[in-house]
């Protein structure tokens, strides 16, 4: 009587043990993932806790859903649960965008009328292929403002898993974007040169409308810097960044001392430049060729400093975007898409921060550079695939060039580089030289660093009607690559964000059943599990009978 007494205050201790473990779990559960997964990172506890007043969240992922976006609601409920714990004034609505109107159409030209573009998701059945429409979409509402924020994303080559797969992965950082962005006021400002031919605002909207919402945005002109040095200097030392897109004309040397002397007090330089000078509309005409020749900046020597060459070559890469044709006459006519070595699509490489979940980026007609060495750090971020090649300049390009074969064994000189990050303690180009303007408090050393890129259409945009088009979309191939998110992250390490760019660099590591393996070992498991559930309950019955008798004295 003793045993069985004892017997059941164990299990009630169990049973009260796990309801105590269950208590404190709910509090917070514990994260004994490889790859941490749900350990919110420092900087979303921080934008998530100085939340002081009412913020409503609108997920739309409600109502039934592939299988695929059940994992991403999910993963986005968990997620949204942590938030709320860590802050009362989050309130979470669940809207099915079907509840009210069953009509997909309909639902999606609403939705599409407030910026919520649906996803298509196409299943096939028995009866066809059925079509759904899922609206990946949250919106961040606080007062009168609010943040929509889209949790998937479309890139070249990605199946719909690796979609689902990438867009768990930047949840957090989706989220906490948002967040921020509806509760952080602007401190740091970006410079966007004018002058030297520069791209225009038009080609540089999408890029600029999507920093311009973390950091003020101002124009820089440099042309006046022969006259009015002292004035230029100051208003380029108010900027934390200088981005300098696809210059047209030359810098002086007073334009480059001012520049200099940015980089010398700790601020930042993205450079997008085209080494290489070609005429893409002149390839559309009646000619079909243009030449590529050398792009005078003058800016050799000056780079050179720093420890980067760049090159008169052209970079040819096999793995490249399409340029469409037409072919035929009036309304028989067919666009038509041809390999265009011209146009590579390098994949940013996977150091730290910048290039984890990118996708190709569209080059069009890039040089190549060479890094020297010197006591800066430099690293490659961007280059050419394994199969690539230069070609010497000045070259004739012409559009014919897409009939004729291409030659994979030309394309034997592996990965060219394209783009090159540079960080450290500079020395001023002008150290030990007289100062070409005058300058106010010359500093020969300072810490900074920059990004070059030898493409400077890289953070240009396409325009149809006199409307600009999102950052790296093909309006012709109907493509979209990385430039965007690439720049994007650029920008941010350069302006010092490296907390915003670890949570978007987290990775979760799925692990899925092998197939093969399932298919050939499910006998043997289904018969281990079998015997092995007999063993278990043929062991609880003769403990149970044991304690009976002894209960009654049989031996």
């Amino acid at each position: 009587m003793r045993a069985i007494k004892q017997l059941y205050w164990k299990i009630a201790a169990l049973l009260l043990g796990g309801l105590m473990l269950g208590s404190i779990s709910g509090l917070e559960p514990w994260d004994l993932t490889q790859d941490q997964r749900y350990t919110l990172a420092p900087a979303t506890e921080n934008i998530v806790a100085a939340i002081q007043d009412p913020i409503q969240v609108d997920v739309f992922l409600a109502g039934p859903l592939p299988v695929s976006y059940q994992r991403l609601r999910r993963e986005t409920q968990l997620l949204l649960n942590k938030f709320q714990k860590r802050s009362p004034w989050l309130q979470v609505n669940w809207i099915n965008p079907f509840a009210e109107e069953e009509d997909p159409q309909i639902v999606a030209q609403l939705m599409s009328r407030y910026g919520l573009a649906p996803e298509n998701v196409f299943k096939q059945e028995s009866s066809g292929t059925n079509q759904q429409y899922v609206f990946p979409w949250v919106i961040l509402n606080r007062g009168d403002r609010s943040i929509r924020v889209k949790l998937t994303e479309d890139l070249l080559g990605q199946s719909a898993g690796e979609k689902i797969q990438s867009a768990i992965e930047s949840l957090e950082y989706q989220l906490t974007d948002g967040l921020d962005q509806l509760l952080g006021g602007k401190t740091q400002s970006i410079g966007v040169l004018r002058s030297h031919g520069c791209s225009p605002d038009l080609k540089l909207y999408d890029y600029l409308k999507t920093i311009g919402k973390y950091y003020n945005i101002a124009p820089v002109d440099l042309s006046q810097a022969a006259s009015n040095t002292t004035a230029v200097q100051q208003l380029v030392d108010r900027m934390d960044l200088l981005v300098i897109s696809n210059p047209q004309k030359s810098f002086s040397a007073v334009e480059q001392l001012v520049l200099d002397q940015h980089l010398m007090g700790g601020g930042r330089a993205l450079w997008l430049l085209q080494p290489l000078r070609v005429n893409r509309d002149s390839l559309f005409t009646q000619s079909g060729q243009s030449v590529a020749f050398k792009n005078e900046l003058n800016l050799d020597p000056f780079l050179f400093k720093y420890g980067i060459r760049l090159s008169t070559d052209m970079v040819q890469d096999l793995f490249s975007a399409p340029i469409v044709l037409a072919q035929g006459e009036n309304n028989a006519s067919q666009f038509i898409p041809f390999p265009w070595p011209y146009y590579p699509l390098p994949t940013p490489n996977p150091i730290p921060q910048l290039g984890k979940n990118s996708g190709p980026v569209w080059l069009r007609f890039p040089g190549t550079l060479d890094t020297l060495k010197n006591d800066l750090q430099k690293r490659i971020i961007l280059q050419s695939s394994s199969k690539s090649r230069r070609l010497t300049t000045p070259k004739l390009i012409q559009l014919q060039e897409v009939e004729t074969k291409i030659d994979p064994m030309a394309f034997n000189l592996g990965p060219q580089p394209l783009g090159v990050l540079v960080e450290g303690t500079f020395t001023s180009v002008f150290q030990n030289r007289i100062l070409p303007g005058n300058i106010e408090d010359f500093k020969v050393k300072g810490n900074s660093k920059m990004v070059l890129i030898t493409d400077g259409h890289l953070a240009e945009n396409q325009v149809d009607k006199g409307s600009p088009l999102p950052l790296g979309f093909d309006k012709w191939t109907r493509n979209t690559y990385d430039n965007l998110n690439f720049l994007t992250r650029v920008t941010h390490y350069l302006m010092g964000q490296n907390e915003r760019l670890a949570m978007q660099s987290k990775s979760y590591t799925v692990a899925y059943l092998d197939p093969t393996k399932v298919q050939k070992d499910s006998q043997s498991w289904i018969i281990i599990l079998m015997l092995g559930s007999l063993v278990w309950f043929g062991g609880l019955y003769w403990g149970i009978s044991q304690l009976r008798k002894r209960r009654l004295g049989v031996h």
